[in-house]
């Protein structure tokens, strides 16, 4: 009967972990590219419609990698931001509908990333939270 345990545990272990295995690695070999002429752009859609992308990829003779999209909210800001190496350039664009809207109008597109969520618990991140600004 121990037998049996031990491999049920072991078989459900291997169950877990190599499918993270596999997406990590698949992760550094297919995201591992050099970020020394590439700008990166975050926000919401006021970015994605605010940017000229061709002109600026024009202007600095670089690549432009854009993940800006509707209703990005805290969470996919860190896991963006998490996925940045040091030292690449950014443009973090975010308008005031940010800040004003309810969080619970985010879309939050982003992959499961628990340290994020972990740092939005510590925080007192609040989904149902409602902004009580006025627009001016």
């Amino acid at each position: 009967m121990t037998l049996f345990l031990k491999k049920v545990t072991l078989f459900g272990l291997l169950f877990c972990l190599l499918p993270l295995l596999i997406i990590k690695v698949a992760n550094y070999f297919y995201n591992n590219e050099p970020t020394l002429n590439t700008v990166f752009v975050w926000g919401d859609s006021q970015t994605m419609h605010g940017i000229d992308f061709e002109a600026l990829r024009k202007e600095t003779n670089m690549n432009i990698k854009n993940a800006s999209h509707a209703g990005a909210g805290v969470y996919d800001f860190l896991v963006f931001a998490n996925n940045m190496k040091h030292g690449a350039t950014i443009v973090v664009g975010y308008s005031k509908l940010i800040f004003l809207r309810g969080k619970n109008l985010d879309y939050n597109r982003s992959g499961l990333y628990l340290q994020g969520l972990y740092l939005l618990h510590k925080n007192s991140y609040k989904y149902s939270y409602k902004s009580s600004y006025a627009f001016y």
